[in-house]
């Protein structure tokens, strides 16, 4: 069984409709796939290995009670599901490939 372990914002808190991560768990769930849940303060470190305290969840597409955990658990590596900052990468990208230029240059 393939096991998705997802980092994402409170699940409570999100919009259905419009969240990428729910769209793509409720896809991995039709599946088959454990769905592994997990916030930012569920992620550590032991003994340099990148770990999470896990719940096992369960989603539907109702507007009134899209999600349930049914067990805790634990995952070994994770991934985010978070949207980049499209600005800050923007920013980044420009400030590594843009070089000075000189318009004064004396010979």
């Amino acid at each position: 069984m393939i096991k998705l372990g997802i980092v994402m914002d409170p699940i409570a808190s999100i919009n259905i409709k419009k969240d990428t991560s729910f769209a793509m768990l409720l896809e991995a769930q039709r599946r088959g796939w454990e769905l592994h849940y997990m916030e930012m303060n569920d992620l550590y470190l032991h003994a340099g290995d990148g770990r999470a305290r896990t719940r096992l969840l369960n989603v539907k597409e109702d507007k009134e009670s899209w999600f349930s955990f049914w067990q805790r658990a634990g995952f070994g590596v994770a991934g985010s599901g978070r949207d980049p900052d499209a600005q800050k990468i923007r920013r980044s990208t420009l400030n590594t490939s843009m070089r000075p230029t000189s318009w004064n240059v004396p010979k």
